[in-house]
């Protein structure tokens, strides 16, 4: 009645990487396009409340990336959003794990973007029973099968306690390669992040530092639309204008 299909381990459609992990999920409960379990993917997660510095990272980032891997996220308010959002707006598919039964959606505010990831060629998968609700032991797992899923995981943000380092630290197990965005030294908000780079996660300042450590991504290159946004020329202003607009850097 919902289109939902349901994946045991024996079933051949499900997903192969997901299969290596330790204790894969039984059975996977997905709706949408199954399609995209066979495309390279790489796992892009953050803080449910994030800086506006996250938010740029995240959106440029996923605009480049989305268009030759399939971006896994977990659904969640803020990067995931964000995350999602970016491929939908670009008519890229990406894959939504949720931490629910697929009956409903939680955050509830997210019920437009499944609707907009099922119509954009994307999938929704979740390891739990069709009318689950949230449970806080959902997430931990959810956490799991994202890195399960994917070929690399990239934090873009996380204080030194985060929900995205489970996610991290679930990568290192499965022997996937973990990434993190540099942020400000002087907050907390990237104290995560920076953590996991002095750890060995490796550093990501542009989208090519992470082709460079996954060649099943950078072989896709080839469909790459790059885009680099162009910076508009402003005619006849005055002094004082052209010194604000000379300030506005950051």
């Amino acid at each position: 009645k919902n289109n939902i299909k349901i994946l045991c381990l024996n079933d051949p459609e499900y997903p192969s990487l997901l299969k290596e992990v330790s204790f894969p999920p039984p059975v996977l409960f997905i709706k949408g396009n199954i399609n995209c379990l066979n495309l390279p993917k790489l796992a892009i997660v953050g803080p449910r409340m994030p800086s506006s510095y996250a938010k740029q990272v995240t959106t440029q980032l996923t605009e480049k990336l989305c268009d030759i891997c399939c971006i896994v996220s977990g659904f969640a308010a803020g990067i995931d959003t964000i995350a999602h959002q970016t491929c939908v707006k670009k008519n890229q598919p990406t894959i939504a794990v949720m931490g629910v039964g697929l009956s409903t959606y939680y955050p509830k505010d997210n019920s437009k973007l499944a609707y907009d990831i099922i119509t954009n060629n994307g999938l929704l998968i979740s390891e739990f029973p069709l009318f689950s609700i949230p449970e806080k032991f959902h997430f931990p797992l959810r956490n799991h099968t994202i890195s399960g899923l994917s070929q690399g995981v990239l934090v873009t943000e996380a204080k030194k306690k985060s929900g995205s380092l489970i996610t991290a630290n679930f990568a290192i197990e499965q022997n996937r390669d973990v990434f993190a965005v540099p942020g400000n030294i002087l907050t907390k908000h990237s104290e995560g992040t920076h953590n996991l780079i002095k750890q060995g996660a490796k550093c990501v300042t542009d989208f090519n530092d992470i082709l460079e450590e996954l060649p099943m991504i950078s072989n896709n290159t080839s469909t790459l639309k790059d885009k680099a946004p162009s910076i508009p020329i402003i005619k006849n202003l005055s002094k004082n204008e052209q010194n604000i607009l000379n300030l506005l850097t950051e």
